[in-house]
């Protein structure tokens, strides 16, 4: 297909842009990806859509790997007959990729309506793909009495609550760590791999179960034995293989 030029000249082609409305809306909200999302189509059917990604952005590469993914390589089976490539004049003439990179969507079937491709991208990216929300846990999500910071001190009610969060951890725990996976915390103000948190998670946790032992010392109760041996042995991931004297 002919495609969008990548040297001075105009790169839309004349169209009804209604035809795009719906995946130029869509990509306008992926973080990292800047307006504005022009488009065309060559007179015997195939499509293509040009856009830029802010290269300083902490989820730029990110993008370029969900989009790669899903546009180039989503299975032998359900291959789409897109192409995600980036494109640029000569840099020795122009510039570096900050200022004149830029990535194409092209479509090789007319019949493959764009609006197909939002809803391909939609249904394999985090929802809402512009909430950021999701890049601030380890698991992607968060219960709802976190983001209502709704607080309690009533002991059923935290009990409930650490059931969930066991839930989140073993859902979590359950696939492979992306250690270099960018996570934005403190309202997108901190930005460090998903390796930090979990390290800083399990740090936490251990300060705080010293923190509960010194308590019930001081309440002249027994301390819990809170060693993740005691606790491989009550939940079934040790055991004894024979008695010790």
């Amino acid at each position: 297909m002919t495609g969008p030029r990548v040297s001075g000249a105009s790169l839309t082609t004349p169209m009804d842009a209604r035809a795009f409305s719906t995946l130029c809306t869509y990509l306008e909200r992926v973080p990292a990806i800047g307006r504005p999302v022009s488009h065309g189509a060559d007179e015997n059917g195939p499509w293509w859509v040009k856009f830029r990604i802010d290269v300083d952005h902490p989820l730029a590469w990110r993008v370029v790997q969900e989009f790669g993914h899903v546009l180039n390589e989503l299975s032998l089976r359900e291959r789409l007959p897109t192409v995600f490539k980036p494109v640029s004049p000569p840099p020795y003439l122009n510039g570096g990729p900050k200022e004149y990179l830029s990535w194409v969507i092209e479509c090789s079937d007319g019949g493959f309506r764009s609006g197909t491709v939002a809803k391909w991208l939609e249904g394999r990216l985090p929802r809402p793909v512009e909430d950021l929300a999701h890049l601030a846990t380890l698991s992607g999500a968060r219960p709802a009495w976190l983001v209502a910071g709704d607080e309690t001190e009533d002991l059923d009610r935290l009990a409930a609550r650490v059931d969930e969060t066991m839930g989140f951890w073993e859902q979590f725990l359950a696939e492979p760590l992306d250690a270099e996976r960018t996570l934005l915390l403190d309202k997108d103000t901190y930005e460090c791999p998903a390796a930090v948190v979990a390290v800083q998670a399990l740090h936490h946790a251990n300060a705080h179960r010293e923190q509960v032992r010194a308590a019930l010392r001081e309440l002249d109760g027994k301390p819990l034995d809170l060693q993740p041996w005691e606790y491989a042995l009550d939940t079934g991931r040790a055991r004894w293989r024979r008695e010790t004297t």
